[in-house]
Formats: structure tokens, C-alpha cells, sequence
């Protein structure tokens, strides 16, 4: 019987399943854009910033691209991501705030 050397296993065989793990995030990523809208605006909000985090963390963990620059920008537009939907978080408290005062004011006013 011939027997034939084990090959080292590579990167590239450890994460073969990475591209469907990024289809994954786009597909929630879609589902959270498109589906999301029946759901308050900070519930979806947050629910997109926990993907993103949740992704985040997954890369920095696992590292699945051979180039360390492709972690890197990997990586970076996850961040990225995540700023935005913070942001826009911020900014929907701060809209929220003003409604709130708008309303105290008529309120108080007799508007």
C-alpha cells in the first residue's frame, strides 16, 4: 500500500467556509435594512450594531485571510460599519431629545 504524506494544513484550508460566513452577514445585514423597518428605528439600530460588533469580534478572532492586509481592511470596514450605525444611533437620540423638549415646550406653552 502506498501511502502518501500528510499535508500541512493552510490557512486557506482552515477557513474555506469564510465566504459563507461574509454571504451570512450580508444576507442579515439585508434582512435587518429591508425587514427592520416594521421595528423602531433605535431597536434596528441597535440590532446593527451588534452585527456589526458580533462580526468584528469574529475577525479579529479568527484572521481568515492569508494577507494581513486583507484582515486589516476586512476588519476596518467592519469598524467602519459599526461607526456609522453609532452615529446615526447618536444622532436619532439627539432628535428624540429635541421632539421631547418641543413637546415640554407646547406643552407648558398651551400650543
Amino acid at each position: 500500500m502506498i501511502s502518501h504524506p500528510q499535508q500541512p494544513k493552510t490557512k486557506a484550508h482552515s477557513f474555506y467556509y469564510w465566504e459563507l460566513i461574509v454571504y451570512l452577514r450580508k444576507i442579515l445585514l439585508c434582512i435587518l435594512v429591508i425587514l427592520g423597518r416594521s421595528l423602531e428605528q433605535s431597536i434596528q439600530l441597535n440590532l446593527l450594531l451588534a452585527l456589526f460588533a458580533a462580526f468584528a469580534l469574529m475577525q479579529i478572532r479568527s484572521r481568515p485571510y492569508l494577507e494581513p492586509k486583507a484582515n486589516r481592511l476586512e476588519l476596518v470596514s467592519l469598524i467602519v460599519g459599526l461607526c456609522i450605525v453609532y452615529m446615526r444611533l447618536v444622532m436619532l437620540s439627539q432628535i428624540q431629545q429635541e421632539k421631547n423638549k418641543q413637546q415640554t415646550f407646547n406643552m407648558f406653552s398651551g400650543v
